[in-house]
């Protein structure tokens, strides 16, 4: 898609949904500069390059997006039918990720949420928990959409306008969903490079700031601690949880070290020790070989 090909999306008027907003927020990141026609005429909208959420048909060929019409629309594998933004999602979404799990990852988090909530439908096959959290993102952006039609039913805002700041929240949000994720993958393909470095030591050293490192550090390995430097300038020693997102860890500092400073360095027989929170998860150091010292020794303890 570019910009020689599509220079217009149309799409219905009148109330405005999740689903068509997260459609057009995709095709505007590939493509900034694409109009919206906003019509429910078909010598209108049959006019544009591009049509999503109306036509009455799912024809990529002649690039209509709609999933309201009779026949039977496609569904992913789990069972949960597409919506117009998983149709646009499905043939325009992978040039904007930087690897096709990227780009799977995106629609089963975040896309075919969208897509079930539209439908009525669950996502299956998900853990429970996992489908709550799916849900109150797909939910959360839901519910913005429906209050900016609120807006516009007691007069505070006009239908465009309302219509146009949808569009643009979705699409700063699937943005920096987009930054974060392939991001992500960039952090899990450089820490399975290193991990061959720390065969056989309790910790692995990161890069500063790399954020997103239980990807791989808690689904793939069994370390006990990651070392990083903070932007205070001093090293962390931060415990793996058995579980990401979990806030325990797979051994916590030992207990007689917990909310100690001064004393840290007696205490655990390492110089250079700086603190260690009371409730066991992270330590810190000024120097590298003091947090590796310091790692080792937790570990054995």
């Amino acid at each position: 898609m570019n910009q020689e090909t599509v220079k217009k999306i149309a799409t219905h008027n009148g109330q405005f949904h999740l689903d068509e907003i997260v459609a057009i927020a995709i095709v505007k990141l590939i493509n900034p500069d694409v109009s919206v026609v906003r019509t429910r005429k078909p010598e209108i909208f049959n006019a544009c390059d591009m049509r999503i959420d109306v036509g009455e048909s799912y024809n990529p060929e002649q690039h209509t997006y709609d999933h309201h019409q009779r026949e039977e629309i496609p569904s992913r594998d789990n069972g949960v039918p597409y919506a117009s933004a998983g149709l646009v999602w499905k043939h325009f979404g992978r040039v904007l990720c930087a690897s096709d799990s990227v780009y799977k990852l995106i629609d089963e988090e975040l896309i075919q949420c969208v897509d079930a909530v539209d439908n009525g439908k669950d996502t299956s096959g998900r853990d429970v928990s996992d489908e709550k959290i799916l849900f109150m993102r797909a939910f959360s952006m839901h519910r913005e959409i429906r209050n900016l039609n609120k807006l516009v039913g007691l007069g505070k805002e006009t239908e465009e306008i309302a219509f146009n700041r949808a569009v643009s929240q979705v699409r700063e949000m699937l943005e920096n969903e987009l930054i974060v994720v392939n991001s992500q993958a960039d952090v899990d393909d450089h820490i399975r490079k290193i991990l061959p470095k720390y065969s056989g030591k309790p910790y692995i050293i990161l890069d500063q700031g790399m954020l997103g490192w239980q990807n791989v550090i808690v689904s793939e390995t069994d370390k006990t601690y990651v070392i990083f430097l903070g932007t205070d300038e001093r090293y962390k020693i931060q415990g793996v949880p058995p579980a990401i997102g979990e806030f325990s860890c797979r051994k916590p500092f030992p207990e007689t070290w917990r909310g100690h400073t001064d004393k840290l360095p007696e205490l655990s027989g390492v110089e250079g020790a700086l603190f260690c929170h009371k409730n066991g998860f992270i330590a810190s150091t000024n120097t590298l070989n003091s947090a590796i010292e310091l790692a080792e020794k937790a570990y054995t303890s």
